[in-house]
């Protein structure tokens, strides 16, 4: 009974500060944002399908914010170049990344040193899945797919 005579009291704190955290936000303060013009950084040449659609995701947050969304292509060291450029930013939301899954995931395995941790250190989203597509030859074709799988995953050699 003592037990939960203690609950109520918590609860009741509970509530509050989950309240208490919602005063402070509003549709003000998501107006202010962006501060100033967003930079969107895409580790790969122009012209690419990740500067594409990074192009797109620009044009689209300009007319949503009001504000400019710049696309700069840092290409170069396995897009490690330009996702260092993004890990050094100022952490004030107005520097992005599009980017294929290497920079944030096998690069942290392949490369001894990076100068950042990107499974620790960044907010990750998904913007698009871009299909990809294998095209076997004639032979292989006539055969089905598991000979063109088992070739896939026989080790190199």
């Amino acid at each position: 009974m003592a037990k939960r005579g203690m609950l109520r009291p918590i609860a009741a704190l509970a509530m509050l500060v989950c309240l208490g955290t919602g005063l402070g936000s509003g549709p003000g303060r998501a107006q202010d944002f962006p501060p100033r013009t967003v930079r969107i950084v895409v580790p790969s040449a122009p012209g690419s399908t990740t500067d594409t659609l990074a192009r797109i995701v620009a044009d689209r947050l300009s007319r949503s914010w009001g504000k400019s969304a710049i696309v700069e292509n840092v290409a170069g060291g396995a897009m490690n170049a330009g996702a260092a450029n993004v890990a050094r930013a100022a952490p004030d939301g107005t520097t992005l990344m599009v980017a294929p899954p290497a920079p944030l995931t096998f690069n942290d395995l392949l490369f001894r040193d990076l100068g950042y941790r990107p499974l620790f250190t960044t907010e990750q989203a998904m913007a698009e899945c871009l299909p990809y597509y294998v095209d076997l030859y004639d032979e292989m074709k006539a055969a089905g797919t598991q000979p063109a799988v088992a070739v896939v995953a026989r080790p190199a050699g």
